[in-house]
């Protein structure tokens, strides 16, 4: 079991996310904004994975994912977006995995969370 960060503004998207990934055995916390993440990690920074969307209004994704870093958050991040991947990876190539907010997310976030884990854990 990991302990996962879930970041999006859309409650609909993050509690599909929160659920297939509690399904699969995690603990889940979700947090609106990302603001609220960094607060949530400088209060308790144990997070195994965070799980972020990239088109928020005040701190987007991948500006998340530069901060987190900077504050020495070294998980992994998983960026969701309806955006192409591949515009993503452009402009932040050092983010773990890049996941398009589609019809099979759903399907595949939890197999992705746990790759991710154990990649880093392995």
């Amino acid at each position: 079991m990991a302990h996962v960060l879930v970041v999006d503004d859309d409650a609909m998207a993050a509690a599909i996310v929160s659920m297939v990934l509690e399904e699969a055995g995690h603990e889940v916390a979700t947090v609106e904004s990302g603001e609220e993440a960094l607060g949530l990690l400088m209060e308790n920074s144990d997070f195994d994975i965070l799980v972020s969307d990239q088109n928020m209004s005040g701190i987007d994704g991948i500006e998340l994912f530069k901060r987190v870093r900077m504050v020495g958050f070294e998980a992994p991040f998983v960026l969701l977006s309806g955006d192409a991947p591949e515009m993503l990876k452009q402009r932040a190539p050092e983010i773990n995995c890049f996941l398009a907010k589609d019809d099979v997310l759903a399907d595949i976030i939890a197999d992705t969370v746990d790759r991710l884990l154990t990649t880093v854990k392995g």
